[in-house]
């Protein structure tokens, strides 16, 4: 890496942002920060700098666990655990049931855990359930106490997954590239 190299980038996709500060020692790349929002809600708080290779490999593999949901099957989970929810709002009311479906122990969707944003760092979960005409975004967790109760988005089919592509297309950025600081990207 070089000191040309972005040292910050933001990845706009709505209703999805990151926003990165990198920086390097000559033998690691550090990620100092990650803003990851939804709607303008901030989801992260990246207490200390993690290495960027390890963002990288928890992408990919976030990547690869959400291929492997089955929509269908989903559909079927959602219809017995939130059968009056509604689906055609941002932000759907599935009371406190929703809370209780982020304890992986009991959680009928740990199947849909994701621990992007950076929560492998900070200790967060989340759910992001693929349905077959969108997906429902749930979370955040943080220990055994959620607050008032979690946030939950119905979010386009895929828009999850292609932020998480533009991000992991951003933090994959040759060494040599010149300066991106103020790219952005809006697909």
């Amino acid at each position: 890496m070089t000191p040309d190299a972005w040292t910050s980038t933001d990845v706009l996709n709505p209703p999805f942002s990151t926003s990165m500060q990198r920086s390097w020692n000559k033998q690691w790349i550090f990620l100092d920060s990650v803003d990851f929002r939804i709607h303008g809600i901030g989801f992260s708080h990246l207490d200390s700098a993690c290495v960027a290779g390890a963002y990288t490999c928890e992408i990919e593999s976030e990547l690869r666990r959400l291929n492997q949901q089955n929509a269908a099957e989903n559909d079927a989970l959602m219809q017995r655990h939130f059968p009056t929810a509604r689906y055609d709002r941002d932000r759907p009311d599935l009371d406190m049931d929703a809370a209780r479906q982020l304890n992986l122990d009991t959680s009928s969707f740990e199947h849909c855990a994701v621990l992007w944003g950076p929560e492998p760092f900070d200790g967060f979960l989340s759910l992001l359930i693929r349905m077959s005409r969108h997906d429902v975004f749930i979370g955040p967790a943080r220990g055994k106490h959620h607050g008032a109760g979690p946030h939950v988005f119905v979010l386009p089919s895929g828009a999850y997954q292609h932020h998480l592509k533009e991000v992991l297309s951003r933090l994959s950025v040759p060494a040599t590239t010149p300066n991106t600081a103020t790219q952005s990207g809006s697909n």
